[in-house]
């Protein structure tokens, strides 16, 4: 779909109908070997020195991109690497999910043993994370590393306790009902009347665009309106690939935040369904791998992957509909996008390398009852 959204603007640009979709290819085999070459190696996760090399570098990223970096679209949220664009809070993902796993699941190793494990670093970290992210500002990105951050902590708690297995699947649903409805309440006019006066003006357009679309129509709401418009065209069975209208101009961003509009129109229902099914089917997968695991650290590696994806799909798909406010956030695997393929490969590495060992496990158990 990157090269059907995106190639019609590069037409009118006089630029190769290539470019975007050659780029694509090249995002995804070099994460498809990040994915297998993390899955290759059947170690325990990383170790101290690395995930903490991966938090301070985490910090300093947000710290430059938010001083030495111009603003785009009234956010300071990209270093520029030449073809490449790295967006911290995307790495800042990958690090909260293995950092804050090894840090809960010390936390855990020696409650077990009776030692004393004082979070108040941990939280330190984690308020100045928030914080960074908060002025650069990514609402998208804060959303998605605040979700990571209650999931890891809730089942931290919940594997202390009998039944903890199913207390984290339970949890995992309660809670992401919990931050869909959230989200549901900006709508509400007290809210975003009060973030006019506390956040930075390109997000506060955004926000009145999801709240009222139609009245701002010609300003905010008019990326929201065209998705309608796009999701409208396509019905069950969509206009064909190649042949959506509102690509050419009149969605912006095709290519990226909105390129499930572009697959309802020319797709329609039925190419939506079959790209929902198969995230749904990937997130419960990795659900369940992390509900056989019996060590703590591999499971909130699996819970922590799995919040990034279902939050990550949820910003974006509520988006395009208008239940969500439109944050910038792009599909899992479906945008364009070369860092935010790596990370999501990346974490899925991790979760083959846990699912291998567990493999790994029973076939060894079979071989000693033989």
């Amino acid at each position: 779909m990157v090269y059907s959204a995106s190639s019609t603007n590069l037409a009118y640009a006089n630029a190769s109908t290539t470019s975007y979709f050659t780029r694509q290819v090249i995002f995804d085999f070099v994460g498809l070997l990040i994915m297998f070459g993390i899955s290759a190696f059947n170690s325990k996760g990383l170790n101290k020195f690395w995930t903490n090399s991966l938090k301070f570098l985490t910090i300093f990223l947000l710290i430059f991109v938010l001083f030495f970096t111009a603003p785009v679209n009234g956010a300071r949220a990209w270093i520029s690497l030449g073809a490449v664009s790295v967006q911290p809070s995307e790495v800042c993902k990958i690090m909260m999910v293995l950092w804050l796993s090894r840090e809960l699941n010390k936390r855990h190793d020696n409650k077990k043993k009776g030692k004393e494990f004082y979070l108040s670093s941990v939280i330190v970290t984690l308020l100045v994370i928030g914080v960074l992210i908060i002025f650069e500002p990514d609402f998208g990105g804060l959303c998605i590393n605040s979700s990571i951050v209650i999931v890891l902590f809730a089942v931290s708690v919940l594997c202390s306790r009998k039944n903890g297995k199913i207390g984290n699947v339970l949890f995992f649903g309660s809670s992401s009902l919990v931050v869909m409805l959230g989200l549901f309440l900006l709508k509400s006019d007290s809210i975003v009347s009060w973030m006019k006066e506390n956040f930075h003006s390109y997000t506060i357009q955004r926000f009145i665009g999801y709240q009222d679309p139609f009245t701002h129509v010609a300003t905010s709401g008019k990326q929201l309106v065209n998705s309608y418009i796009a999701i409208s065209n396509g019905g069950i069975f969509g206009l064909g690939i190649g042949n959506g209208i509102q690509k050419r101009g009149y969605l912006p961003e095709p290519y990226t935040d909105f390129v499930l509009s572009v697959t309802a129109e020319e797709l329609g229902f039925i190419g939506v369904l079959i790209i929902l099914v198969a995230l749904a089917t990937l997130i419960i997968r990795i659900i369940v791998i992390g509900a056989k695991s019996n060590v703590l650290y591999d499971r909130l590696i699996c819970y922590g992957t799995a919040t990034l994806f279902f939050t990550q799909s949820f910003l974006n798909i509520g988006a395009v509909c208008g239940l969500v406010p439109i944050t910038g956030v792009t599909l899992p695997f479906v945008s364009y996008g070369g860092s935010s393929v790596w990370i999501l490969s990346a974490c899925l590495g991790f979760v083959l390398m846990i699912s291998s060992r567990q493999k790994d496990q029973r076939r060894q158990r079979d071989l000693e009852v033989m």
